[in-house]
């Protein structure tokens, strides 16, 4: 039996995974960067394991115990007390896993998150938000094939006080499409691409620094991508109510009382930056970043 422990920055939650399940763990140490270890007991007991972690590293943990084998897991989440079962079924775990992870991603305080991904030009970022399959990570990948800084994909963190991005490195990963729809565009992109799998499950991980050049991003557009294909493309510029409407949607997680007024306020600050991008192919959608650059 292992156990991986995957530090979340800015979060006030760590993640930890308890599992036998070696293919399991490998997917997350590649994935996300972090090391596994072996745990002496032979059954885990999550609520030891919590307190031991929580002692530990000063923070609350979320643990999720996977056994090989069979169709069920168990969840221990900082706010119960009691261990949940999971039925998998026909869920793959790694699903299961990830979804715990955004149910759980809880930043700290004056951090605001936004589903997308982030690219820079020098120190302007561009936050591109769009629906899971909606092309958003392979528009990332290209960017940063044709030039563009990485800073993030899925989770982005948002300073309220500065409106800046703070960088908190996640692998870039493409689902096979995504990956095949580079491989037309380009005449190599990375044909030696490193992938993991897990049942159903394939991701290609580019192989990209974790350091970033700077320590905070000014936002320059924040991108609502509304298609890719064979639709008439264009590029537009939203109001201020219909950017906090796309935005307030956006956000990966929900805040507590205390801290909505905070949070509705820079997403009204934001609103101002927000456009609709719809592309007919990836090179018309790097023309479009590259005319907000003017």
């Amino acid at each position: 039996m292992r156990v991986l422990y995957y530090k979340r920055e800015k979060c006030k939650y760590d993640f930890i995974v308890v599992s036998d399940n070696e293919e399991l763990l490998k997917i997350y140490e590649l994935m996300y960067s972090c090391d596994s270890h072996w745990l002496t007991a032979e059954k885990p007991d999550l609520h030891k394991i919590r307190k031991e972690f929580t002692v530990l590293y000063a923070k609350d943990i979320c643990c999720i115990y996977c056994p090989q084998n069979t169709s069920t897991a168990f969840s221990l989440l900082p706010w119960e007390t009691e261990i949940q079962k999971i039925e998998l079924r026909d869920t793959n775990a790694l699903q299961i896993i990830e979804n715990l992870m955004y149910l759980t991603l809880v930043p700290e305080d004056g951090i605001l998150t936004l589903h997308g991904a982030a690219v820079a030009k020098d120190d302007k970022a561009f936050v591109l938000s769009a629906g899971t399959t909606a092309g958003k990570s392979t528009l990332t990948a290209f960017l940063w094939l044709r030039g563009y800084e990485y800073i993030t994909d899925d989770e982005i963190y948002i300073s309220q006080k500065t409106l800046c991005i703070e960088p908190v490195f996640k692998k870039l990963s493409l689902r096979p499409g995504g990956y095949g729809i580079l491989r037309e565009v380009l005449e190599n992109p990375l044909s030696e691409m490193h992938y993991v799998e897990s049942g159903t499950i394939r991701r290609y991980l580019l192989p990209i620094e974790q350091k970033t050049r700077y320590a905070h991003y000014k936002i320059n557009a924040v991108i609502f991508l509304e298609g890719y294909g064979s639709q008439t493309p264009y590029l537009k510029k939203l109001n201020t109510y219909s950017g906090f409407q796309k935005l307030l949607k956006g956000q990966l997680s929900a805040a507590d009382d205390k801290q909505i007024p905070a949070k509705y306020k820079t997403l009204a600050q934001l609103s101002d930056k927000t456009y609709e991008m719809r592309y007919s192919d990836l090179w018309t959608a790097e023309t479009y970043l590259e005319h907000l650059q003017t």
